[in-house]
């Protein structure tokens, strides 16, 4: 008899070829999944207003003022009025027009330096409130929308940032 030469593969060659590939497949999906996710997180935090950064700026110009602009309002009441801070050199405001939060600078002649916004309401600012406890002593409050899919967030919810802050040679009694 002669030998019958076979061509191909047999059937268990092939489901083990299929595996590997289906595998391999699988890995890559959760791979793409996950790059997903992470451009889709970078792209919200993109456009959340960056509070670390406003908090920080806002820190060093209480610390850094001598006076603060009372508003006409008790002490101890919340108040939207534009935050002025001052100091030899010149007046920093806050100004929350409803729409963007601006941080405007002054000389000592009281000429415009310049300014800077510093977050949107269309970006998820919600508000800019300020208080004095006391003659050199401020708290600052900022509402945010944080967008679905941020981290940790399942839904839009509102994020509250407080600041308290005592201006520049302030006595050491507040502890701050």
């Amino acid at each position: 008899m002669t030998a019958r030469r076979e061509r191909g593969f047999s059937l268990v060659e092939m489901l083990v070829a299929l595996t590997i590939l289906l595998i391999g497949l699988a890995v890559s999906v959760e791979v793409v999944r996950r790059a997903h996710d992470l451009l889709a997180s970078a792209g919200r935090d993109l456009h959340a207003p960056p509070m670390g950064a406003i908090l920080l700026r806002l820190r060093t110009d209480i610390q850094g003022a001598e006076t603060v602009g009372l508003p006409l309002v008790e002490l101890g009441e919340w108040t939207e009025e534009p935050l002025q801070l001052g100091s030899s050199d010149g007046v920093v405001a806050y100004v929350f027009d409803g729409e963007s939060l601006t941080r405007a600078a002054f000389d000592g002649e009281g000429k415009s330096i310049g300014s800077l916004v510093l977050a949107r309401s269309d970006r998820g600012l919600d508000s800019f409130q300020w208080r004095a406890l006391g003659p050199e002593l401020i708290e600052v409050a900022i509402d945010s929308r944080v967008e679905p899919g941020a981290r940790g967030v399942h839904g839009l919810r509102s994020r509250h940032d407080a600041l308290r802050g005592a201006l520049r040679g302030a006595p050491r009694r507040w502890g701050w």
